[in-house]
């Protein structure tokens, strides 16, 4: 009782658990959760994206608003939306996965880091991040062996961000186009 919404158990296999709280949940629920847990207080819409992979997919899940510090630079990006909001200051540049800005980090208000497997070569940048308050999600998408296991992340990401919707219409879309291609047949012609 006394959650404003549905609590989400998220297990990234092999990787790491996390526990989305919806806004305004009663923290005593909390009192017997295992401390390998890292729990997560929605809404999460002070994002740091330093995984420049999700990022599309956060785009996609119409969440890219909520990514409001990034670790890649406006003229790394192969996707318009990031560009566009570093240039309007929508988004700013927090500095690179390996050597963020705490101090920007932590004013911003930052409410989670999400990072590339990258983050496991910087034990120490992860460390320091929980140790201010910033829980760090860590996209290991890249295992994934199937093209859809890793676009099946954006619905991970609409959990996330409260975009649920959005993020299974492009999910259900993307598995239409997919099994579209699986079938096409080259006939010679």
């Amino acid at each position: 009782g006394g959650t404003g919404g549905p609590l989400y158990l998220i297990d990234v296999h092999g990787s790491a658990q996390y526990l989305l709280l919806p806004e305004n949940s009663d923290p005593s629920i909390l009192q017997s959760l295992p401390d390998t847990i890292t729990v997560l207080q929605a809404p999460l819409d002070d994002l740091y994206v330093a995984a420049t992979s999700s990022m599309a997919l956060f785009n996609a899940a119409g969440a890219i608003g909520q990514v409001k510090l990034t670790g890649t630079k406006a003229d790394g990006w192969y996707i318009d939306p990031p560009r566009k909001a570093l240039a309007d200051g929508s988004m700013v540049y927090a500095g690179k996965y390996s050597a963020p800005d705490y101090e920007l980090l932590t004013s911003s208000g930052c409410d989670l880091a999400v990072e590339s497997m990258m983050i496991l070569h910087s034990p120490e940048v992860k460390e320091k991040l929980e140790e201010l308050g910033i829980p760090v999600f860590i996209d290991t998408s890249s295992l994934e062996s199937h093209p859809m296991g890793r676009t099946e992340w954006v619905r991970l990401y609409g959990v996330l961000t409260g975009h649920e919707a959005e993020a299974e219409k492009f999910w259900n879309l993307q598995k239409e186009q997919f099994a579209r291609a699986e079938s096409y047949e080259d006939t010679g012609l």
